[in-house]
């Protein structure tokens, strides 16, 4: 199978672009609390076996099925790769106290004071944006041979080695994978903006996407790493979908499938829902245009030049914008909003300004922060790459 896919890919180069379309980096840093992964029973309990009829001879037990652990760090660290490869500028996995193992916190702190800690860790980092998430998982796998199974024995028939690479086995993993993604700046009430409430409520959630895994599909050159080679011996008397269920790395192969698909699916809902980060409908009045997002780049003169637009929709008493800062290396520029431009219903503040470009050549963003004019000084902040 990976030997087609790789011919399709290289004959139909196209088509890579049509099942995935990239898109800017959201403006934003997030700082990622670490993943919290709990076993629990997902699947409905298994019917209760008939009576053992007495003259019968004694079954055999059923096969012991597939587990799986799904480790934490492994899939914040997955969680966080495919966030900052796909969708936003910045992204830090926030650490726990020193010292202090994942149990030892949840054990010795309130959910509150759990809270406190993250958000004071996501300041700390100078991040724009919180994600919480938990992955619950039920710990028995189910497998069965899909739909490649029957096109596997023709190749099996052939003879030959083809039929180890057709993803013929399904294994399928009841999950849920909950995420919740918070604003910073109002959740501290740092920078000049109002706290609304120093906790991570999910009524506060600027965007909670709820996922679940699709079955994912192994091959036979998958199932049997690490195994024994007695497998491929075995293989050429009995179709590969039947062998190597669950030896070898199987457990493995289909804990990585699992988080990697998770992780994959969130990426695809933040670019799909991009606008509710961008524009949270709950607290903000003003939003960012992804196409006339900020952008930082460095002069000729050894200055960084800074310049985007903000959009305002008058409500909830806002009507002007108050003023913006751009902090660069240790450095913070702050100016007033200039007239906006009115369309419609809307202001559109066209902003620009130029500050020292931070000494260290290896700094990669700027902050900006966008301040409304009410009495609360709410603001929002946002992370710009820094143009080559």
């Amino acid at each position: 199978m990976k030997w087609v896919l790789l011919a399709l890919g290289a004959l139909l180069p196209g088509c890579a672009g049509l099942a995935r379309q990239e898109t800017p980096p959201l403006p934003f840093h997030v700082a990622l609390i670490p993943v919290r992964t709990a076993a629990v029973a997902l699947r409905p309990p298994a019917p209760p076996r008939p009576p053992l009829d007495p003259e019968a001879p004694p079954r055999e037990p059923p096969p012991e099925p597939l587990r799986l652990t799904v480790d934490g760090p492994l899939a914040t660290a997955a969680c966080a790769a495919a966030l900052a490869e796909r969708c936003f500028v910045q992204v830090s996995a926030l650490d726990y106290p020193e010292g202090v193992s994942a149990e030892q916190f949840a054990a010795e702190r309130t959910p509150r004071q759990q809270e406190a800690w993250w958000i004071e860790q996501a300041l700390a980092r100078q991040a724009d944006l919180v994600l919480r998430c938990e992955m619950r998982y039920d710990e028995v796998v189910e497998s069965e041979t899909n739909g490649l199974f029957v096109p596997n024995l023709v190749l099996f028939a052939l003879g030959g080695p083809f039929c180890y690479f057709l993803d013929d086995r399904d294994y399928d993993v009841r999950a849920e994978f909950d995420c919740e993604f918070f604003d910073v700046a109002a959740l501290s009430g740092a920078r000049g903006a109002a706290p609304i409430a120093p906790a991570l409520d999910r009524r506060l959630a600027l965007l909670d996407p709820r996922l679940k895994p699709r079955p994912c599909a192994l091959d036979f050159v998958d199932r049997t790493a690490g195994a024994s080679t007695s497998f491929y011996l075995a293989s050429l008397l009995v179709p590969a979908g039947l062998l190597c269920q669950r030896a070898g790395q199987v457990r493995e192969e289909v804990t990585e499938a699992l988080v990697a698909q998770l992780c994959d699916d969130l990426a695809e809902e933040i670019v799909a829902k991009r606008e509710r980060l961008l524009a949270p409908a709950s607290r903000a009045p003003f939003r960012l245009e992804p196409e006339v997002a900020f952008r930082a780049r460095r002069t000729d003169a050894g200055q960084l030049e800074v310049a985007g637009e903000v959009l305002l929709s008058p409500r909830d008493g806002v009507d002007r914008l108050h003023a913006w800062s751009v902090a660069a290396g240790g450095a913070v520029v702050r100016a007033p909003m200039p007239p906006p431009a009115v369309e419609g219903e809307s202001l559109r503040y066209r902003l620009a300004l130029q500050l020292p470009a931070p000494p260290d050549a290896a700094a990669r963003t700027v902050q900006v922060v966008v301040t409304d004019a009410t009495r609360d000084r709410f603001a929002r902040t946002f992370t710009v790459p820094i143009e080559p």
